[in-house]
């Protein structure tokens, strides 16, 4: 039989972290630094969330949070910059809860297109020093449900509140890998765009 976690409520909503007042200072003290970002990201999905509706939502980020999002917050999409990154944080995501591999599949790989202006790079030195933050400290550590956001949840809110589209931001799941992390409320139509959306499943 397979092992998986039941998750039975959504999780309550954690208080701030200590440090957010200092991290939103230095995100506004960064502004100069933000770029735009224009081309295909990937995401790896069940086959019932790659359906053009669920793929690109966002809602179960919102409801659960991660790694970049405290639960009970706002709507986010987890992609990655290569193919074989966003198998690796599914296959991740899915062992964190327990599920095998093989329990996993099939999944859906699909490409995005993205046009966006105004992004929070966390792979840049300066940034990061700016917000006192290392690699290690963005990849490691665990996100799951707690009375207080995690260091990175706090980053991706405080982003979110500051009217940035997305961060760039290095993967747990793949070193020296990245991937883009997406605040679709904080989009015009256009700006992200499934790829070859009439070949996705069916809702």
């Amino acid at each position: 039989m397979t092992a998986a976690l039941l998750v039975t409520a959504s999780p309550v909503a954690p208080t701030s972290h200590p440090e957010s007042d200092r991290l939103r200072k230095a995100i506004r003290q960064v502004s100069s630094l933000d770029r735009s970002w224009v081309g295909a990201a990937y995401r790896v999905a069940s086959v019932a969330r790659s359906n053009e509706a669920d793929l690109l939502s966002g809602e179960g980020s919102r409801i659960w949070g991660a790694r970049w999002n405290p639960p009970g917050s706002f709507r986010t999409v987890y992609l990655s910059l290569e193919h074989s990154t966003a198998m690796a944080e599914y296959l991740a995501q899915n062992r964190r809860q327990g599920l095998p591999d093989h329990a996993a599949m099939p999944a859906v790989t699909a490409g995005v297109n993205l046009n966006l202006r105004r992004v929070l790079d966390l792979n840049d030195r300066a940034v990061r020093r700016a917000l006192r933050l290392t690699r290690t400290s963005m990849t490691s550590g665990s996100h799951d449900p707690s009375p207080v956001e995690q260091l990175t949840q706090a980053v991706g809110r405080l982003a979110w509140s500051e009217g940035y589209e997305a961060i760039l931001v290095p993967s747990a799941a793949r070193l020296l890998s990245s991937n883009i992390v997406v605040f679709p409320d904080k989009l015009s139509p256009g700006q992200i765009l499934p790829i070859n959306a009439d070949k996705l499943p069916k809702k």
